[in-house]
């Protein structure tokens, strides 16, 4: 069995990655787009978290740095009656 690099032993797939910090994939892909974690690429264009990041973004959420955004309900109302 060939030994991998240290390098790729510490990453994780963006599955895993969502597994331990309890949020979705989609969470974690929207996370990278703001810059709150960042992923390195497979040559097929995987994502990959470092056990690191992982666990920074773990402190993160333990302190309540990464807040969810508020939910927002939108009602329509009654059109007004023409008289």
């Amino acid at each position: 069995m060939t030994q991998l690099p240290n390098s790729l032993k510490d990453l994780v797939s963006i599955k895993e990655a969502s597994s331990i910090l309890g949020y979705s994939t989609k969470t974690l892909r929207r996370w990278e787009v703001r810059g709150l974690i960042k992923s390195k690429r497979t040559l097929g264009g995987h994502r990959r978290y470092s056990l690191d990041a992982i666990a920074e973004i773990k402190k993160s959420l333990d302190r309540h740095e990464l807040k969810k955004a508020p939910a927002v309900s939108f009602y329509r109302t009654p059109a007004a009656e023409s008289r």
